[in-house]
């Protein structure tokens, strides 16, 4: 459903964008001739109230008149009496095109030349375009008009780059997926300075404080690359091709003409990243799973085009702001609805921009979600009624039709998935709680996906409910394959929702409770992996990390389980033994899948015990707890049990990260049989994801003789 529904969206409403122009220049000949009819003395106050205007019948038929005169062939002259019918219609007169057709030959019946009393004399009859005039206002306005379709051009350019960054990576990663040809992008030079490292050096996931007050993100090497060459092109896009010269009808003077050229340009291609932005920041994004960019390098790719964008709308605003100033306008405009709303758009997009850092989504990340939602809502209702006088609406309809698609796409996935489903929420103790879910009929698990979940019930402000969270998801443990599995969720509590659920259990008394939930999901999905795996996969994962790393490290275990000369590993950095008593199932299992099981505790242990004896007495209730949980199939279960070997290792300090990746590289480098490439998976706290990066690539400045990939499975942005 989301990798047809979302291009075919997508393409659909950009095609309708470049149906209808903005009003004032969608027909130059129209324009040309509203300008030329200016000069003359009409029965109104002003040559621009046209409630006054359109119902005076001697300047209909010169207009239509004109519009027939400067029109070379059917096209031009269809728009141009429908915008004569728009500009009738603003002063609240609606013509029809056959009834302004039956003016203009009306009209050809009282034609008549200028004379020099028109200027001052209320015209009577059809007057005929002096041809010299004419053809000066024509031709300025077919080249204002050339210039706005160029500018709309531009703004095609820059999203056609974006379209040519997904496909390039759309290609690489099928060819990844499902041919396996080698590739440039499997260069160790590439990986070391380019695909792996952070702008940042040591910093990628944590923010850094710039004189202690300033915080920055990093992103990858090639995230930057990336949007500089999109900022670049922006820039060059703002300053080319302004060739209009004066004299000009509309501006006296260079500054005005400069000015307002500027301002078609800005304004032009800013709209046109409206809907760029939209389809980055959506979570039914079908260009995550065709591309294989992650979800943070798709929301890095959005805040920069939103910036980007907000940069133009701003140039926009001061330009309009200092133009209206100058030739004392600005009272009349401010007055203007249309000009308010613009003000409204403005203001909501550098709130949303702000609000949106990473600083204020880590620490108000439930207001943001709210307020987020809700200023987006006004940014586009401001935005409709900025420009819905001047006909470029299409664009509006473009950014509606992606976000209320993905709405929509939402709601299915939560119908799709059953509606309301009572989860068990299990207490595992010091800040980890796991969800147990049913198996929804239609869900079918892949490793690596995610869903959200919506918490009902919980004595929240009705608002609450409509929030939802991202969560990592296992599949139960098949002990009993014949048995369906529920939907395992494991989760460190924080504060906000997860703090207000560990509160609801500790309110109980009970180790377990039920809880009704949303499924809304799954994401994360990927091309099928069609080419055969390759290589070892070592991961090395810290804390709640683990339920990131195992689906992908089990898949590959259990894929490769037959096959002779594979050696994975798992290395689970943890600060407290017990977290290995509510995941101990899951790592027997990979256990037995010919993957090696190593645990680090970085926890002091207590002076008077010995760690022999602390580590017997785990292990005993480890065994315990094992042979309990089984069921009816405790026998066999004990028996798959006793033939799975891990231990945890003691050290009291937190591991060497550089010489842990190393001596993974080395052993997959000297091991005799193939394969002996290698892949590693990594996921933990930002520090520790930080940290694995940056020491990947120190090591691959090494001479390495093997391919060694870099997954990290990180989930903020």
């Amino acid at each position: 459903m989301r990798f047809i529904t979302g291009p075919s969206v997508l393409w659909f409403v950009y095609f309708l964008s470049g149906v209808i122009a903005l009003s004032s220049l969608d027909s130059s000949v129209a324009t040309a001739c509203l300008k030329y009819n200016a000069l003359f003395k009409w029965n109104c106050t002003s040559n621009k109230k046209y409630s006054c205007l359109c119902q005076d019948i001697n300047w209909l038929q010169t207009l239509t008149y004109c519009v027939n005169y400067g029109a070379d062939h059917e096209t031009p002259l269809k728009h141009a009496m429908r915008h004569i019918r728009l500009r009738c219609k603003s002063g609240d007169i609606d013509f029809t095109t056959e009834q302004l057709q039956q003016i203009y030959e009306n009209g050809t019946l009282y034609t008549r030349p200028i004379i020099s009393n028109d200027t001052t004399t209320r015209v009577i009859g059809t007057l005929i375009p002096d041809e010299t005039t004419f053809d000066y206002y024509l031709t300025k306005y077919k080249q204002t008009s050339l210039f706005v379709t160029r500018s709309q051009w531009y703004g095609w350019g820059l999203i056609f780059y974006w379209v040519t960054i997904i496909l390039i990576s759309t290609i690489f990663n099928i060819n990844r997926k499902m041919i396996g040809f080698k590739t440039f992008f499997q260069n160790v030079w590439i990986k070391r300075n380019v695909a792996i490292p952070s702008v940042g050096k040591h910093y990628k996931e944590r923010t850094f404080l710039l004189f202690r007050c300033i915080p920055i993100n990093f992103p990858t090497r090639l995230d930057a690359l990336i949007v500089t060459v999109f900022v670049i092109l922006t820039i060059i896009f703002c300053g080319m091709d302004y060739d209009i010269h004066l004299p000009h009808p509309n501006y006296p003077d260079q500054w005005r003409l400069n000015a307002r050229m500027l301002n078609y340009r800005v304004d032009q291609m800013a709209l046109t990243l409206f809907p760029v932005i939209y389809m980055f920041g959506i979570r039914n994004n079908p260009f995550i799973a065709l591309s294989g960019f992650s979800i943070g390098s798709f929301n890095y790719f959005h805040r920069w085009c939103a910036y980007v964008a907000s940069c133009l709308v701003l140039v926009h605003a001061v330009l309009w702001t200092v133009y209206s100033q100058r030739y004392s306008t600005y009272h009349h405009y401010i007055s203007q609805e249309y000009f308010q709303w613009g003000i409204a758009a403005t203001v909501m997009m550098f709130v949303l921009c702000s609000h949106s850092e990473k600083i204020f989504r880590d620490r108000f990340y439930e207001f943001f979600l709210f307020f987020h939602k809700a200023m987006n809502v006004i940014f586009i209702v401001g935005l409709y009624y900025h420009i819905a006088s001047f006909g470029w609406l299409n664009w509006v309809w473009a950014l509606v039709g992606i976000w209320a698609g993905d709405r929509f796409l939402r709601f299915g996935w939560i119908v799709i998935n059953g509606g309301i489903h009572n989860a068990t929420l299990t207490d595992c103790f010091n800040g980890v709680i796991k969800i147990s879910i049913p198996k929804p009929r239609f869900f079918k698990y892949q490793p690596g996906m995610f869903v959200y979940l919506y918490f009902l019930g919980l004595n929240e402000p009705w608002f609450c409910s409509l929030q939802s969270h991202p969560f990592t998801i296992l599949s139960e443990p098949q002990i009993d394959e014949s048995q369906p599995g529920n939907l395992i969720i494991y989760f460190k509590v924080n504060k906000g929702i997860t703090k207000r659920l560990l509160k609801r259990l500790e309110k109980s008394g009970k180790q377990s409770i039920t809880c009704k939930v949303l499924l809304e999901g799954p994401y994360g999905v990927q091309l099928p992996q069609l080419t055969s795996i390759t290589e070892n996969y070592s991961g090395i994962c810290a804390g709640l990390g683990i339920t990131a790393v195992y689906p992908e490290l089990y898949h590959a275990a259990q894929k490769t389980e037959n096959i002779e000369g594979f050696s994975h590993n798992l290395t689970w950095i943890i600060n407290n033994p017990s977290h290995v008593e509510w995941f101990h199932q899951e790592l027997t299992l990979l256990s037995q899948l010919n993957c090696n099981v190593e645990i680090i505790c970085t926890a002091r242990t207590s002076n008077n015990t010995p760690v022999d004896e602390k580590m017997k007495g785990f292990k005993d209730k480890l065994q315990f707890t094992t042979a309990t949980d089984s069921g009816s199939s405790a026998t066999s279960t004990n028996d798959r049990y006793a033939k799975s070997h891990y231990e945890i290792q003691y050290i009291e300090a937190r591991p060497d990260l550089g010489q842990l990746i190393a001596s993974r590289i080395s052993k997959s480098q000297n091991q005799s049989s193939q394969p002996t490439d290698l892949n590693i998976l990594t996921c933990g706290p930002s520090s520790f994801n930080d940290k694995i990066r940056f020491h990947m690539t120190e090591e691959l400045a090494k001479n390495i003789s093997i391919n060694v990939n870099f997954d990290e499975k990180s989930f903020t942005w």
